[in-house]
C-alpha cells in the first residue's frame, strides 16, 4: 500500500486577482515569443486613478515639453496628482484649487487631467480657460499637441473615435476645439465677451487665474449648470491677498505640506518661518562647485533638513473638504530642481518683493508701504462708529454726498455731521449707470444731501506714502 500524503506545512498562497493573473500570462507569452503586446493607453480601468494612468503613460514614452514624464523625484507633486478625482462620484460638484509658485508643472497636470477625463468618461466637454485668446491658442498648439504626438495611441483618437475627422481633414482639428474620441476639449479665454457664455460644459479648468476677473470666472462656471459632473480645477501663481487665486484658496481646505525634521521629528511648513528655514552650513559641499559651504534647510531647533518633500499634508480649514472644495498651497522649496541657495539668494537680491513672494513662495503679497488706507484703519473707524451708536440709514436730513464716478460704475458715500465736528458715514451705495441721477430717485433726495464732485488738491494725497496715522471717520458698520 502506498503511503498516505502528509499535510504540507507550506502556507497556502493567496489567490491571484484575475487582472494580475492576465498580466502574468501576457508577460509569459511575451517572454517566450518575443512579441510585444501593446498596452491600450486609451482604455482606463474603472479603478485606475489619474496618477496611475499618468505613470503608465510615462512608461510608454510620454513627453512633456520634450522631456520624459515621471514623478519619481517629486513625491510632493505626486500627492497633488492623487487629489484629482478618479470617479464620477468624486468629481461631482467638487473643486480642486492649487495656489502655487512658478514653474512646478500645474499646466501639465491640467492638460493630462483633461485627457484622462475625456477618455474615461466620454462623451464629455472640458473647457480649459486662460486669460487671453493668444494664450489659449498657444497652449493648444505649443503645449497640448506635443503631448499627444509623443503617445501615438492618444494622437490617434484625435478627430473622433477612429480618427476619421483627422484623416479626412489631413490635420489635427481646430486649435480652440479639439475632439478626442467622443469628447470635446475647448481651449478658451475669460476675457472674451462670448467665450464665457457659448458652450455647455461638464468640467471647467482655469489656468493663470491671477490675470482673471472673478466675475468672468463665475460666468464660466455657469456653463456646467446642466452637467452631471460639475468638476472645477484651477491653479495659478499667487498675486494679491483675498483676490484671484487666493480668493478661491481661502474658500477651500488649504492643504499644506508640513516638512518633517529627521532629527527632532517636528513637522512644520517651511514657508511658515521663511527666511529662517534656510541657513548656511560651512561644511556642506556646494551643489555646483563641490567646495565646502552651501545653504541648507533647517528646522526652528537648528537641525538640518535635506529632504523638504518628506512630511505630511494637513489642511488648515478641514471643514471645506466636506463641501468638496479642496485647496492646496505649493511653493518652490518643494521642487527638486530648486536649491536652498537659489531661494535665499532670490530673496536677498529681490528688487520686487511682491514678485518673490508670488513666484517663489506661491503666496499673495501686498506691500504695506503702498497702502495709504488699510483694512485695519477701516475696521477701527467702524468699531468707533458702532460704539457711538451709528446705524446705516436710507433716509435722513442735513447730510453731504460724494460720488466716485468710474465710467458707468458709481460709488456713493453719504455722511452726516457729528456734534464734535467730525463726520459719520451713514450710507454707501453702488450705482451702475453712466449718469447716477437718471431714471431713479438719487440718494441725495432721500437724505436731504448737498452733492459735490471735487477732486482734492494733489498735495493732499500721496498714492505711495503711508501716513503714520489717519483721522478716523466713524462708520456705522464694517459689514456693509
Amino acid at each position: 500500500m502506498g503511503r498516505s500524503a502528509r499535510p504540507s506545512k507550506r502556507p497556502r498562497e493567496a489567490p491571484i486577482e484575475p487582472a494580475d493573473r492576465l498580466a502574468l500570462l501576457l508577460s509569459d507569452v511575451q517572454a517566450k515569443t518575443g512579441f510585444r503586446i501593446a498596452d491600450d493607453l486609451t482604455s482606463i480601468g474603472p479603478n485606475e486613478t489619474f496618477r496611475q494612468w499618468c505613470e503608465r503613460l510615462g512608461r510608454a514614452g510620454l513627453k512633456v515639453d520634450g522631456k520624459p514624464f515621471n514623478l519619481i523625484d517629486r513625491p510632493a507633486m505626486a500627492w497633488v496628482y492623487d487629489q484629482v478625482p478618479s470617479t464620477l462620484a468624486e468629481a461631482h460638484q467638487s473643486m480642486l484649487i492649487l495656489r502655487k509658485c512658478a514653474q512646478v508643472g500645474f499646466t501639465i497636470l491640467e492638460m493630462l487631467a483633461a485627457l484622462y477625463f475625456a477618455l474615461k468618461f466620454e462623451p464629455i466637454a472640458v473647457g480649459m480657460f486662460v486669460p487671453t485668446a493668444g494664450l489659449a491658442r498657444g497652449k493648444s498648439a505649443m503645449r497640448f499637441m506635443p503631448i499627444l504626438r509623443s503617445v501615438q495611441q492618444l494622437h490617434g483618437r484625435l478627430g473622433g473615435v477612429d480618427g476619421a475627422c483627422k484623416q479626412r481633414d489631413g490635420g489635427e482639428g481646430n486649435v480652440v476645439m479639439r475632439q478626442l474620441g467622443e469628447s470635446i476639449l475647448h481651449f478658451l479665454w475669460t476675457s472674451g465677451k462670448t467665450t464665457t457664455e457659448s458652450y455647455p460644459m461638464d468640467m471647467v479648468f482655469f489656468d493663470e487665474v491671477q490675470e482673471m476677473l472673478i466675475a468672468d470666472m463665475e460666468k464660466v462656471l455657469e456653463r456646467m449648470s446642466a452637467s452631471r459632473f460639475k468638476f472645477t480645477l484651477m491653479g495659478s501663481t499667487a498675486n494679491w491677498p483675498e483676490a484671484d487665486i487666493d480668493f478661491w484658496y481661502q474658500r477651500g481646505s488649504q492643504w499644506r505640506l508640513h516638512t518633517v525634521c529627521p532629527t527632532c521629528g517636528v513637522e512644520e511648513p517651511l514657508d511658515d518661518y521663511f527666511p529662517d528655514c534656510i541657513a548656511s552650513d560651512p561644511e556642506y559641499p556646494d551643489r555646483i562647485t563641490g567646495e565646502p559651504g552651501d545653504y541648507r534647510y533647517i528646522c526652528r531647533a537648528g537641525h538640518w533638513i535635506d529632504d523638504p518633500q518628506r512630511g505630511s499634508w494637513r489642511p488648515d480649514n478641514p471643514d471645506a473638504d466636506g463641501r468638496r472644495i479642496k485647496s492646496i498651497h505649493f511653493h518652490q522649496m518643494l521642487s527638486p530642481t530648486i536649491s536652498p541657495r537659489e531661494v535665499i539668494e532670490a530673496y536677498l537680491n529681490a528688487d520686487d518683493r511682491k514678485n518673490f513672494f508670488n513666484r517663489k513662495l506661491g503666496k499673495p503679497y501686498q506691500d504695506p508701504s503702498q497702502i495709504p488706507v488699510t483694512l485695519a484703519h477701516l475696521n477701527a473707524c467702524a468699531a468707533e462708529g458702532m460704539g457711538l451708536g451709528l446705524t446705516w440709514k436710507k433716509r435722513g436730513r442735513d447730510a453731504v454726498m460724494g460720488i466716485d464716478q468710474m465710467g458707468a460704475f458709481n460709488v456713493v458715500i453719504i455722511k452726516a455731521a457729528l456734534g464734535d465736528g467730525r463726520q459719520a458715514v451713514i450710507h454707501v451705495e453702488e450705482i451702475y449707470s453712466e449718469d447716477p441721477f437718471t431714471g431713479r430717485r438719487p440718494p441725495s433726495a432721500q437724505t436731504g444731501s448737498s452733492c459735490c464732485r471735487r477732486r482734492p488738491p494733489s498735495s493732499s494725497f500721496s498714492p505711495t506714502a503711508r501716513p503714520p496715522s489717519l483721522p478716523r471717520t466713524p462708520t456705522a458698520s464694517s459689514a456693509k
